[in-house]
């Protein structure tokens, strides 16, 4: 049965040596969710639980922690522990979204003058990435209130399930980076973005894990295959010389064989962004 609310199309954003890059590697970039081009994806969610675990941990100590009490005490404070590890943990993610021409896309993804929107057919992707240990998820948006709600959720989630096994429970730190890694702020909800995430922590020593440079660190990302024939369309982001800009993407999709593409499925954004 086909779920209607998934979307046929997914489009992923990136530069003129992103897109090169794409065709040339068969691949896709999925990056360390710390290195992604907004931070506080994954540090206000680790803010949260940190001020919620040091807050409930001074709470019980103020009460003479007794029992239970001690109990819960303890088990805040292994996890505050932990939140090193948590700062370090490799859960990467590719990022995608629902429509394929948005001025905000284009500032964000795309050095101006220089971005394109390449048009994923998504049954076709999820079942190449699907050998690997990432999975396709739709992102979530919440207000502030509801997004400190989750996390603090999870949080007493966490807890009650290590008093019952008496121990801080498995994979709690993978299970935290991904959930935190398709939370965002309701400002952001007209991307309607889904993404792949690593629903395990990676390895730097696997095979398919690398580094890559960047204006002012290494980013680390892992490359995840790509059959070049999901690529069903490509937009040419806005640029002084759109029709010229069109011309070599279509040199592109016969240089590598995107019959998809070939087949009329190359455009010009319509945005209104004018480009200096």
């Amino acid at each position: 049965m086909i779920n209607k609310t998934m979307p046929k199309i997914l489009y992923h954003y990136t530069t003129q040596g992103g897109l090169i890059g794409i065709l040339k590697e068969n691949a896709l970039w999925a990056t360390k969710i710390h290195y992604m081009n907004d931070a506080s994806e994954l540090i206000e969610p680790l803010r949260i639980a940190n001020a919620q675990l040091t807050t409930f941990a001074s709470q019980l100590d103020a009460e003479g922690a007794k029992g239970k009490k001690l109990i819960k005490k303890e088990i805040a404070l292994r996890i505050l522990d932990d939140i090193h590890v948590w700062e370090h943990t490799n859960i990467c993610v590719a990022s995608f979204c629902t429509k394929g021409d948005l001025l905000s896309q284009w500032r964000g993804y795309g050095i101006p003058g220089s971005a394109y929107s390449i048009g994923f057919d998504r049954e076709n992707l999820v079942k190449t990435i699907g050998s690997h240990p990432f999975e396709l998820r739709r992102c979530q948006y919440y207000d502030r209130t509801a997004y400190q709600q989750k996390i603090h959720q999870f949080i007493l989630e966490i807890i009650n399930e290590a008093i019952k096994e008496n121990n801080i429970p498995q994979g709690f730190i993978g299970k935290f980076l991904n959930m935190a890694a398709t939370m965002k702020f309701d400002c952001f909800q007209e991307e309607g973005e889904w993404r792949f995430v690593s629903w395990k922590p990676l390895n730097f020593t696997d095979e398919r894990f690398n580094f890559k440079t960047s204006k002012s660190m290494i980013i680390p990302y892992y490359s995840l295959p790509l059959d070049l024939s999901s690529i069903v369309e490509i937009i040419v982001g806005p640029c002084q010389h759109p029709e010229l800009a069109e011309d070599s993407v279509y040199g592109l999709a016969h240089k590598f064989s995107l019959k998809n593409v070939l087949q009329g499925k190359i455009y010009i954004s319509q945005v209104p962004y004018r480009i200096f």
